[in-house]
């Protein structure tokens, strides 16, 4: 009898239900995790918010606990390239697979109660960023030379078929790193960040201007300009989500990234599960122009 952690035994019921993504049933893996947490450190307090901070950018419960279960040959992953750059990895539950059960020294109603902790915790931590009017944008930046991962489990989230191509070259102007200005087109794109929440950034409604301008805005000598020319696939979904995985080319150097969009903070907090973060840097895309873009 194989015996499970929290977050393994919900993870593997997720992938046997083979269903389209449910955000609360993603973040509730971050519940789990938590649960783990307190089984393997009962001596710490509970102080969720806290965990969830610092686990969601440090840690990947949900790569690790499909890989935990494909080991013990509970599941069986599948590998295909994506867009002649990232790394789809899908995992399938095995129909005849070793007897399975979760192992907890915690009793039912201690479990309950600790994720109610959790429960109200999120709530309060989504509460307090989460802003009527503001986007929500997670970017990750790695080398040409890298195969990004991204994770599945049958919930048809990167299905190639459902991703939009388009072709850009963009030309950012160096200003403020916290101001994102950027040319598309006949088109001046601007967008504030207002803060960054471990490595989540939120904006200001974009503004679009028609170009030419019929009034300066800024002083030409305070700026550069930088192109960027980029091959993006965009999905889009409800609530102005989107998910978008592109090659891009800066000064003659060449990135992969992908960016996850929301007007909801917990909807780009359960997206990040399907990423594998190994190898990238999260920076919001003015912080990775300021950085490898300046002259």
């Amino acid at each position: 009898m194989i015996q499970l952690s929290h977050t393994e035994a919900f993870v593997l019921d997720l992938v046997k239900q083979q269903k389209t993504i449910d955000i609360s049933e993603c973040l509730m893996i971050y519940a789990c995790a938590f649960l783990d947490h307190v089984e393997t450190m009962p001596e710490m307090s509970l102080n969720a918010e806290e965990f969830l901070i610092k686990f969601w950018a440090q840690q990947t419960p949900l790569l690790d606990a499909l890989t935990s279960l494909q080991k013990s040959k509970q599941l069986v992953q599948k590998t295909s390239n994506l867009f002649d750059g990232f790394s789809h990895l899908n995992f399938e539950a095995i129909k005849i697979s070793p007897e399975s059960q979760l192992f907890s020294s915690l009793k039912n109603a201690e479990r309950r109660k600790v994720v109610e902790i959790f429960n109200d915790a999120l709530t309060q931590f989504l509460k307090k960023h989460n802003h009527k009017g503001t986007k929500y944008e997670l970017r990750y930046f790695w080398p040409q030379e890298l195969m990004p991962e991204v994770i599945d489990f049958g919930t048809g989230l990167f299905e190639a078929e459902a991703y939009t191509y388009k072709a850009n070259e963009d030309v950012y102007w160096i200003y403020d790193s916290s101001v994102n200005i950027k040319v598309r087109g006949d088109e001046l794109h601007i967008k504030e960040c207002i803060q960054n929440i471990d490595h989540i950034g939120q904006f200001s409604k974009k503004s679009k201007i028609k170009l030419p301008l019929k009034t300066p805005l800024f002083d030409s000598e305070s700026f550069e300009s930088i192109t960027v020319r980029k091959q993006r696939y965009m999905r889009k979904f409800e609530d102005k989500t989107k998910v978008e995985l592109s090659t891009i080319q800066l000064k003659g150097q060449e990135w992969k990234t992908i960016c996850l969009e929301s007007k909801s903070f917990e909807t780009v907090l359960a997206l990040s599960l399907f990423i594998n973060p190994e190898g990238a840097e999260r920076l919001t895309y003015t912080d990775f122009v300021h950085k490898y873009g300046r002259a």
